[in-house]
């Protein structure tokens, strides 16, 4: 597995690769999967409202916002992921996963 995705908390985040509680920090050939939470939505409970300005050490980002995200499949070993927040309707985070 290269990438999860997931829906819970009415928000969107996307993790770092994680090996050992160690972020790889890297979407190049990574040893472990990447996680992203497309929550993003909507909800009628609203966002989830996070309480801190730095997430963890494995987090590359967290939004309270609405949005929804795409990934491209561009060949066996390229893949990029976008995510667009609704309101503003740009494009606030992407990134390349690279498997060779």
């Amino acid at each position: 597995v290269d990438i999860f995705f997931c829906g819970h908390v009415h928000s969107y985040e996307r993790q770092w690769p994680t090996v050992n509680n160690v972020p790889q920090k890297s979407y190049n050939n990574p040893r472990a999967p990447v996680y992203i939470v497309n929550g993003a939505g909507g909800n009628i409970e609203g966002v989830t409202k996070y309480n801190d300005d730095t997430p963890a050490d494995w987090n590359v980002v967290h939004q309270s916002v609405w949005g929804l995200g795409e990934l491209t499949v561009y060949n066996a070993s390229h893949v990029h992921w976008e995510f667009y927040e609704a309101d503003k309707q740009t494009l606030t985070d992407e990134m390349w996963l690279v498997k060779e």
